[in-house]
């Protein structure tokens, strides 16, 4: 619903925070696509800073640390490997295409068939019944 959200209100920028469960390529391997980062025995969690805009994307990883009783203990930056791309129920969201008035008005109508709630003023977007906080499983491809 993110990308018929930002097509119905021809949004120009995307800004998110996600909690993620992320794996990466090990050096000199190719990245498997087959294994969702959710199952990795190498994953690792973080919050992931996204920001969209037409012709790129820009994110920054912050590793949860988390105490030995599995409690939040802070952040920690660190150098995550060089992206070539990123992958995910919330990645490119954004088209490559400025959406015409006829799109922004099939994309509106189709998320007040699907019961989206637009807040007055506001463009904040939430879907009847769905969940706040929601894990997401996010996948990158170090450039290698």
């Amino acid at each position: 619903m993110s990308t018929v959200a930002a097509i119905a209100y021809a949004a120009t920028a995307i800004v998110m925070t996600l909690e993620a469960w992320v794996k990466f390529a090990k050096p000199g391997e190719t990245f498997d696509m087959t294994e969702p980062p959710s199952e990795a025995f190498d994953r690792r969690e973080f919050v992931v800073l996204m920001g969209e805009l037409r012709d790129g994307q820009k994110q920054q990883f912050l590793l949860i640390i988390r105490s030995g009783n599995e409690k939040f203990f802070g952040f920690s930056e660190i150098e995550v490997p060089g992206m070539d791309e990123m992958k995910g129920q919330f990645a490119q969201i954004l088209s490559p295409k400025v959406p015409d008035d006829e799109m922004r008005l099939l994309a509106k109508t189709t998320l007040k068939l699907k019961g989206v709630k637009v807040a007055q003023g506001e463009h904040q977007f939430r879907r009847s019944g769905a969940s706040r906080h929601s894990r997401t499983n996010c996948a990158s491809s170090p450039t290698v």
